[in-house]
């Protein structure tokens, strides 16, 4: 309970240590690699057939009120729109504080060439934020009988909520070899006003900025060699994630990858294995483990991620799609 009283107080610091509160709001994914249409709508469609994508992590593991995030996407292509559609629900939670988005999104596929194309992706929906604010502790409070005294007027007592309108575009070029992407999401910033004893407390929403890379190199005829990054960014805070994959037969796939933009933002070290179970089933798994200050609080971080393919035959027959295999 102690553990999760500090939990809480952190993450009521990190919402209210003023009347506008700022951080990196976008869930964080360590497989962003198989995992796209989560931070890039320009990804949507460009698996061929029916795609369904799970994701599910666990951050900082042995912390109660720990960081939870999931993520559930459909998407394919649709020759009749140049392009692919797709939705995508996601779920984040940090202690007492929860950030639910549900999207459409829409990517129009242009090919420049016999072995290269480029995707422009947009998607649009809502989020819920959420605060549950007789979850939060302060130090100065008065906890006594079932009573709720923050003693700080910044805080509330009672769940608070608001639905904002949500906006985000992405490009990605892409090659046998090559594929760079540029996205942003929050395009339409917003605020969430929650209603404290006092006072109201806005909580903003800013846009945020993300650019990945990703070249894959043929090793003899099994294997192929994936270094990526990716770069993510509200031009408040930055952080980098580069990793380095390999592919052994188109079935395994095992790597490794580091999160840290400089020495104030050095995360974690991360190692992923994934399986092509069978020709439609892809499962993953990735374990963070925490370079930062936190790192003596956990256990490092648990993620998986299931992808599921379909076969699309009658949207197929209707024109010509373009088959990408991702980073891989």
């Amino acid at each position: 309970m102690k553990t999760l009283q500090k939990n809480n107080l952190l993450c009521a610091l990190l919402c209210f240590c003023s009347s506008f509160g700022y951080s990196q709001q976008i869930p964080q994914f360590s497989q962003y690699m198989f995992n796209q249409t989560v931070y890039n709508p320009a990804s949507v469609g460009t698996l061929s057939g029916i795609n369904v994508e799970v994701a599910a992590r666990n951050q900082w593991l042995r912390i109660e009120g720990l960081p939870l995030t999931q993520s559930i996407a459909l998407h394919t292509p649709v020759p009749l729109f140049r392009g692919g559609v797709g939705v995508s629900v996601v779920n984040d939670m940090l202690g007492a504080q929860r950030n639910t988005s549900a999207s459409v999104m829409y990517a129009y596929q242009q090919t420049l060439g016999a072995k290269s194309y480029l995707s422009i992706g947009i998607q649009a929906g809502i989020m819920q934020a959420g605060l549950q604010g007789d979850k939060l502790i302060s130090p100065s409070g008065n906890y006594q009988g079932g009573i709720i005294d923050h003693q700080d007027a910044l805080l509330p007592i009672n769940t608070q909520q608001a639905i904002l309108p949500n906006l985000g575009l992405g490009i990605q070029y892409q090659t046998k070899q090559l594929q760079i992407g540029i996205a942003t999401h929050q395009l339409l910033g917003g605020k969430a006003n929650w209603q404290t004893p006092t006072q109201s407390v806005n909580f903003l929403f800013k846009q945020h900025y993300l650019a990945q890379a990703a070249y894959n190199f043929n090793i003899g005829d099994n294997i192929l060699l994936t270094p990526s990054l990716l770069f993510k960014t509200d031009l408040n805070s930055y952080q980098l994630d580069a990793n380095l994959m390999a592919c052994f037969n188109k079935k395994i796939w095992a790597g490794a990858s580091f999160r840290g933009y400089n020495n104030n933002t050095i995360d974690a070290a991360i190692a992923i294995v994934g399986w092509q179970a069978t020709r439609r089933l892809f499962v993953s798994q990735s374990y963070d483990i925490s370079l930062s200050g936190l790192r003596t609080y956990n256990s490092g971080s648990l993620e998986t991620m299931l992808r599921y393919n379909i076969p699309n035959k009658w949207l197929n027959s209707k024109g010509k799609s373009t088959y990408n295999p991702r980073f891989l």
